[in-house]
């Protein structure tokens, strides 16, 4: 068994290896109230999927609660889905392009503080990330408008 465990001490570390499965590591963890909580991206309602200039009409809209939800993606109360963050929850789908173009990916969305992020890849490559704005009890639910390229034919569209 080969672990290696680091303790950082003013730019400092010191490797271990175990070498014995009976051998232990105990590790010192220092954590500060709210600077090592997870921030999620904000709840997801749906996504509108539509065409610019030049494309043939196309117009699909898909609710948050029937996508691939993978990791700590979950549908939470009205149907919306939490969770979403790099590297420990993400939403999938699929989109059926009529043409390669430019599309508009809007993600109708409800965020209780300003400042949350996501990453959007299509076809497993990364397309960019993305910031929320906060929404309110005055505008409960907004909409960030996103343009994307897709291609003709089957595309696979991830939110993380």
């Amino acid at each position: 068994m080969n672990i290696q465990a680091y303790k950082v001490i003013l730019g400092q570390s010191i490797d271990k290896t175990i070498r014995n499965p009976e051998d232990e590591i105990t590790l010192s963890l220092s954590l500060q109230p709210d600077a090592t909580r997870i921030i999620y991206g904000p709840k997801y309602d749906s996504f509108t999927i539509t065409s610019t200039g030049g494309l043939p009409a196309f117009n699909q809209i898909i609710e948050a609660e029937n996508a691939t939800l993978l990791g700590s993606a979950q549908v939470v109360s009205g149907g919306l889905v939490s969770g979403v963050a790099y590297g420990l929850g993400k939403i999938s789908f699929s989109i059926n392009a009529p043409a390669t173009g430019v599309y508009t990916l809007s993600m109708k969305y409800v965020s209780p503080e300003s400042g949350r992020t996501v990453r959007i890849f299509i076809n497993q490559g990364y397309y960019g990330i993305y910031t929320f704005e906060v929404t309110t009890t005055i505008n409960p639910v907004k909409n960030k408008d996103v343009e994307i390229t897709l291609q003709n034919g089957t595309n696979i569209i991830e939110i993380s």
